[in-house]
């Protein structure tokens, strides 16, 4: 979507076909990326981890208070979790040493670029 947004738009009907087709079918293409494996993946999983499966029938069936479904999204959450500490520890353990303290990026933003600025 946020390719659609950000895409240079042109009064010509033929271009704008183009990117437009361009846009889904790169769409389409990352769609297939991330469903391939997964096929393929599937009934190793069904077969070797059944219970891992467990947790996705009881969250589709609406029981979202079951404390196995409480306790995969912790597991789930704790790899993020890290990354940040990690990245916070980045920007603060260089001020502990007596250096300067290394400034954290601005966060990237998909329509923060000078052609969306609307100038």
């Amino acid at each position: 979507m946020a390719h659609l947004l950000r895409a240079n738009r042109t009064s010509d009907g033929y271009r704008e076909h183009a990117l437009i087709v361009a846009i889904v079918s790169q769409v389409c293409f990352g769609a297939i990326v991330v469903w391939s494996p997964h096929m393929a993946l599937e009934p190793v999983v069904r077969r070797r981890w059944p219970h891992m499966l467990i947790s996705w029938t009881r969250l589709l069936s609406g029981r979202f208070g079951d404390p196995l479904i409480a306790r995969d999204v912790l597991i789930g959450l704790l790899p993020r979790f890290a990354l940040t500490l990690l990245t916070h520890a980045g920007v603060l353990v260089p001020s502990w040493f007596g250096r300067p303290a290394r400034v954290q990026s601005a966060t990237r933003r998909p329509l923060a670029s000078k052609r969306c600025a609307g100038d």
